[in-house]
């Protein structure tokens, strides 16, 4: 969402989003009093990923917010805006009207693709947060972790709270190769054998190769429809099917884009989610 806040509005104090690079590869990032080290191959990859984060917190909180932005001996104090724009900040705290020249778009952080710093998710790869040069992620991208808010981004999170609860939660269609179509609320553990869990289906999956473990893989889907998938350390690996194929690493849930596959071992599932905001609207 694009704030409409009047350039010459002051641009409130909190939260606090502080960038220090060090070197050309190498920055450490505050969003408040939260730390973390940041590493990205160039510094411009750097300055992207800190402009990612800012505009990340600002659509959370739901107005600009201010970055402290100190390289090179010098520091520039800036406003971000939750659609990635960026403009000079004065020292009383008031935006001015220009818009500065800053990056809309930058590659994923996984396999390259351009899209907007805007994105939480690559639509190519699925992996979360594809602008995050944070060598750890922040938990302020949950609004309800975010520190000392005031009343208006109270309201703010409050009515975002209020309008993703609307509605059924959304359910989960899972077929696995050779079977029938199988919808289940909540999240699905899929393997030869896939151990029983409070809110997850097990999902038997016969394998002709004997290729899929016993917990091989668990998907589930969040409120807004997103679905993910997460490789339980199995012996043969998971991998979505998109354009390249991406193996996933164990342990880490990853995004389902729409339309994308997934191969455990050597048994292909299809997933999609059903009754999603979109669907009800």
């Amino acid at each position: 969402m694009n704030h409409a806040t009047p350039a010459t509005a002051a641009i409130a104090p909190w939260p606090r989003v502080t960038a220090v690079v060090h070197s050309g590869t190498t920055a450490t990032l505050i969003v408040n009093d939260v730390e973390r080290t940041c590493e990205a191959p160039s510094e411009e990859r750097l300055r992207t990923g800190v402009l990612a984060r800012a505009t990340a917190v600002a659509g959370t909180v739901g107005r600009p917010v201010r970055l402290r932005l100190a390289a090179a001996g010098s520091t520039q104090l800036l406003a971000v805006r939750s659609d990635g724009a960026v403009h000079r900040l004065a020292d009383d705290g008031t935006m001015d009207a220009a818009r500065l020249s800053a990056p809309a778009d930058a590659g994923c952080r996984r396999c390259g693709t351009q899209q907007p710093l805007t994105a939480t998710t690559c639509p190519r790869c699925g992996t979360l947060e594809p602008h995050r040069v944070e060598r750890s992620p922040f938990p302020v991208l949950d609004a309800a972790d975010l520190t000392l808010p005031d009343a208006a981004v109270a309201a703010h999170v409050h009515a975002r709270a209020t309008s993703s609860g609307r509605g059924a939660a959304p359910s989960l269609v899972v077929r696995v190769e050779g079977g029938p179509a199988r919808t289940v609320t909540g999240a699905v553990a899929l393997g030869r054998n896939p151990a029983a869990a409070p809110g997850r289906t097990p999902v038997v999956v016969h394998s002709p190769g004997t290729l899929v473990s016993k917990t091989h893989a668990i998907i589930e889907v969040d409120a807004g429809g997103v679905v993910r998938v997460t490789d339980c350390r199995s012996t043969n690996g998971t991998t979505l099917l998109g354009d390249p194929p991406l193996p996933l690493s164990p342990d880490q849930p990853h995004v389902v884009p729409p339309g994308v596959a997934v191969r455990m071992g050597d048994v292909t599932v299809h997933v999609e989610a059903v009754g999603t905001g979109a669907d009800r609207s």
